[in-house]
């Protein structure tokens, strides 16, 4: 039931592969136009078609729009990576929590509750908690010993 979860996992990250891969060629053929209006624009000016304070102006604009297009490209490729990550960590938590929460001490189940719910709160004959949002489709789902999920 793991592997088929992961795998599925997997699978629902291929559109979001296809739209960074997408993105990131999109930003590459900004920067590389970017970067021959500059070489163009020095040109120009080493010919002596453009005076040094409109040549200065515009470098300066070009430079700062192709560092904010690299930075763009540098933060994008950090947030697919991230998500992918965490999307498996959340799983590992999920399939890993029971096992966590017997074998610890209270620091540690004190945090697993932090992770897993976004309220907590009890009084002299119940505790009530909210799940976070990942968590919630997964106490939601009982799975059966087959395999075959059973909404409850």
């Amino acid at each position: 039931m793991t592997a088929w979860f992961r795998d599925t996992l997997r699978t629902s990250f291929k559109d979001e592969m296809a739209f960074r891969k997408d993105l990131t060629s999109q930003l590459r053929r900004r920067e590389t136009d970017l970067e021959a209006k500059k070489g163009r624009l020095l040109d120009l000016f080493l010919a002596g078609d453009v005076p040094k304070e409109d040549y200065q102006k515009k470098s300066d604009e070009l430079r700062i729009e192709i560092e904010g297009v690299r930075r763009q490209m540098a933060e994008d490729i950090q947030v697919h990576q991230d998500y992918s990550e965490l999307a498996v960590k959340v799983f590992d938590l999920t399939q890993k929590a029971a096992e966590t929460w017997l074998g610890s001490c209270n620091s540690v189940r004190r945090e697993l509750l932090e992770i897993m719910f976004t309220n907590r709160d009890a009084d002299e004959l119940s505790l009530r908690m909210t799940w976070r949002c990942p968590f919630s489709e997964v106490a939601k789902t009982a799975i059966l010993g087959d395999g075959v999920a059973d909404r409850t």
